[in-house]
């Protein structure tokens, strides 16, 4: 109901309602019921966009000093299609024109010889990958100017002398100053202009001819010399020029100049004209003076080497072993001269336009090529390039098309692009086309033919079709082995020769891919896997059809397989139970023992679940997996707590309904193995012991504890650090002196280590620590220094201030020597000492 661009939105997601209809009159009171379903409505991309090149028209213009370097960049495009995939995926190359051409990405480079004056011209194509093909096309021109190569030169050199009369008439050429520029006339590098300086003076000089005019009566002297200063300049850029110096001598009315009829003549001269033969015959040059007869001659400039002059006549004719070509050049100018006997000159120009003749019929090269069917309208298939060596009207060509009105050429171009569509399938496969060309020429026109074969060229665009949309098929699973065959799909296709070429796929959608698999050539679905083991009751999936010619194609189905079966078999255990030992310190969720039961059945009457029988409490300490029948432990078990579980796994299947679903169980003793988890625990980390003189035997009881059973709890004590001279022992969990240590020798304090350790695996132990004090004869009281004492206390201070401190010593060894602090009296009570120090 409106338009759809894949670029836009690749699909679209409905719901469809179908309500039933509830009869008019009905008293019932039914009520319409609906039911809904989805329907994704995918886009199919086409390739409805042409890609845009920019720019579209490319003219560019240089001269030789700005070319630079070779290559030169001419342009960068930009070639962009907005379709998606491979419709939107763009190449740009130069189709058609001179060969110095070439691209490097989307820059457009020029390289090779060139030549001046002369137009290059291309076609850069932008086409997109898709299928039918569109592209953009952008003509392009490339002109080489020539530069200002050449300054302008005195025929006569940097000096110029010129006689005249004292009664030259004013406002009359009497004298041409001659230059030339090798750049020629037919450009601004070559035109000439002039200028005389100091222009305040009696002479004048015409800018564009170089002719010497008199602007005042001469009243001097004869014989006067009057110095000016000639300058010239081309029209270039940079303007280039140059400097002569004029000598003008006036002299008496005696001898006149010769003087030119006219200061410029013009001729037209075809250019068949032959050596030798008069072009013409109309220069003429007279003098005043009686019996002065002059003599004409052709001054060195532009191409004055083609032609010759009769010095008596002044006939102008083409020169021995020279010809005129309109083609390479269409005028000529020409300086001519007359001179009288008393040297006195003259000089006019001459221009010489050649007029052309039609001598060449336009060459015209045939082109076979190939046209794909799917070539859009515009599709450019050939470009036709005449050549005429003529040049203008007669050099100029148009093209026309005979044949067929599928095509047409532009007639200024040449280029022949596709008018109407092809169909390889259904049309013409072969065109055979008459392209003539007329050149231009107003007197004798000439024309040339060739032929344009065009072979339309096979494509794939038809892509194939499946004979129905969806494909449905019902099976039974216990009489459906894998190979059996379920049903087949059928694709056609329009393109010519391809059905054979058809492949048929199952799109990919596990594990329905895994259960069913179909025939790529012929299209035939079977049973791939043993249905009693699937996880689903319908299958549905989508197949496709691919012809496999570039570009491939294909179209996509639906296809329903209905699976049913019923409930005949229950689950039976492969045991009658199960038994396994684990040790107390087992890991939680990690696998002890799987259970496996089977059923028989095929789909969900087979697919066994299992658990644990709740009556038996026991679902709080152990899982199993409802699907693998894996047992762990949920909660630590304790072996001195509880030795032996017993417990009941259930194993049921899974038929859709209570009432038909059939189950069985099976017990499990799990026994538990005492693990030594326990380190030996002792009262007190330190323990002090008292020796004196004379003593041996027993000196303290450690009492450390293990709350393992058996050997685990088993204790053994081992002296592993401070009993130099193994004086001490250990006896069951006593330490022992075992040699009386006489006073004399005696330490302050003897300091051990002792390790307690249990008889488990692997053995736990406990390190605590021994000090043993040698106890010493008492001789001597305590002694305080500096007594007594006296601490002046303000009756305002602070509970918990310190106010003195005292001083006592014991002259006795070992702890008989340590001194310790206690308050007595009456005022005890009052005060705090700390009884250390």
């Amino acid at each position: 109901s409106g338009l759809i661009d894949y670029e836009l939105e690749t699909s679209y997601d409905l719901v469809i309602q179908a309500i039933d209809v509830v009869p008019v009159g009905d008293s019932s009171g039914s009520q319409p019921l609906s039911s809904t379903t989805q329907v994704r409505i995918q886009i199919i991309d086409i390739n409805d966009n042409r890609p845009s090149l920019s720019p579209l028209n490319v003219i560019i213009t240089m001269t030789e000093g700005t070319l630079g370097t070779l290559p030169v960049l001419i342009q960068t495009f930009q070639c962009l299609d907005i379709d998606s995939g491979v419709n939107g995926d763009v190449a740009i190359q130069v189709t058609s024109g001179d060969s110095n051409f070439y691209l490097d990405g989307n820059d457009l480079f020029f390289n090779g010889s060139v030549s001046v004056n002369i137009t290059y011209t291309a076609s850069v194509t932008c086409a997109d990958m898709g299928v039918p093909q569109q592209s953009s096309i952008a003509p392009v021109i490339f002109i080489i100017r020539a530069e200002n190569q050449h300054p302008p030169m005195f025929v006569e050199g940097s000096e110029i002398s010129v006689t005249i009369s004292d009664t030259q008439p004013l406002g009359v050429c009497f004298y041409r100053i001659l230059a030339t520029d090798e750049d020629g006339n037919d450009t601004a590098d070559g035109q000439i202009s002039f200028s005389i300086a100091p222009t305040a003076s009696i002479l004048t000089i015409d800018r564009e001819t170089g002719c010497l005019f008199v602007t005042a009566t001469i009243n001097i002297p004869a014989q006067t010399v009057f110095t000016f200063t000639v300058t010239i300049a081309d029209g270039g850029s940079p303007s280039l020029g140059d400097v002569a110096t004029l000598l003008l001598t006036v002299t008496t009315g005696i001898n006149s100049a010769p003087e030119f009829t006219r200061s410029q003549y013009s001729t037209n001269v075809s250019e068949i004209f032959q050596s030798n033969e008069t072009i013409y015959d109309e220069i003429s040059c007279t003098d005043d003076d009686e019996q002065d007869s002059v003599t004409y001659f052709l001054l060195p400039s532009g191409s004055h080497e083609l032609f010759s002059i009769h010095p008596n006549t002044g006939h102008l004719s083409i020169a021995t072993g020279t010809t005129l070509n309109f083609e390479e050049t269409d005028s000529h100018s020409l300086l001519v001269a007359c001179r009288d006997p008393q040297n006195a000159t003259a000089s006019a120009g001459v221009t010489i336009i050649v007029d052309p003749v039609n001598e060449f019929s336009p060459f015209l090269a045939s082109i076979e090529t190939t046209v794909p069917e799917t070539a859009y309208i515009g599709f450019l298939v050939a470009t036709f390039r005449a050549e005429d060596g003529d040049r203008g009207a007669d050099g100029e060509v148009r093209y026309t098309l005979e044949g067929n009105d599928a095509f047409s050429i532009d007639s200024i171009s040449g280029m022949v692009i596709l008018t109407s569509s092809l169909d390889y399938e259904g049309g013409m496969r072969n065109y055979r086309l008459s392209v003539v060309t007329n050149d231009l020429s107003e007197t004798a026109r000439r024309s040339g033919m060739a032929v344009l074969d065009i072979t339309v060229e096979d494509v794939n665009d038809n892509a194939p079709s499946f004979t129905n949309d969806i494909y449905q098929q019902t099976i039974q699973a216990a009489t459906s082995p894998p190979g059996t065959f379920v049903l087949p799909v059928r694709c056609n296709d329009r393109d010519l020769n391809q059905t054979e070429s058809i492949t048929y796929h199952i799109l990919s959608n596990p594990p329905l891919t895994d259960i069913f698999e179909i025939d790529m050539r012929n299209g035939n679905i079977t049973v791939a896997a043993n249905l009693t083991e699937r996880q689903v009751d319908n299958a549905t999936f989508f197949v496709t059809c691919r012809d496999n010619i570039h570009p491939v194609l294909s179209d996509t189905a639906l296809v329903v397989i209905r699976i049913i079966e019923i409930n005949q078999n229950g689950p039976a255990f492969d045991s009658i139970s199960y038994s396994m030992s684990i040790n107390e310190t087992q890991q939680l969720l990690e696998t002890i023992l799987t259970v496996t039961a089977t059923d028989d059945d095929v789909g969900p009457y087979g697919r066994i679940t299992y658990t644990i029988d709740p009556s038996s409490n026991l679902d709080t300490i152990f899982f199993i997996n409802s699907t693998t029948g894996a047992l762990s432990l949920l909660k630590q078990v304790d072996f001195e707590s509880q030795r032996t579980h017993m417990l009941m796994v259930v194993a049921t299947d899974g038929a859709p309904d209570s009432v038909n679903r059939m189950s069985a169980s099976t017990m499990v003793e799990i026994t538990v193995l005492n693990v030594n988890e326990y380190t030996p625990r002792c009262p007190r980390p330190i323990y002090i012991g008292i020796i004196a003189n004379n003593f041996s035997g027993g000196i303290l009881d450690f009492n450390c504890v293990d709350r393992d059973n058996g050997p685990a709890g088993e204790l053994s004590y081992t002296i592993t650090g401070g009993n130099l001279g193994n004086q001490f022992s250990i006896q069951g969990s006593y330490l022992n002196l075992s040699t009386p240590i006489s006073p004399i020798i005696a330490e302050d304090r003897y300091s051990l280590n002792v390790t307690v350790s249990d008889m488990g695996n692997p053995v736990r132990q406990t390190v605590v620590s021994v000090e043993v004090l040698y106890s010493f004869q008492n001789d001597e009281t305590p002694v305080f220094s500096d007594a007594p004492y006296s601490f002046p206390v303000p009756e305002d201070t602070n509970i918990g201030t310190s106010v003195g401190r005292v001083n006592a010593t014991d002259g006795d060894r070992g702890i008989q020597g340590e001194v310790v602090y206690s308050l007595t009296g009456p005022n005890s009570t009052l005060f705090r000492i700390d009884q250390n120090n």
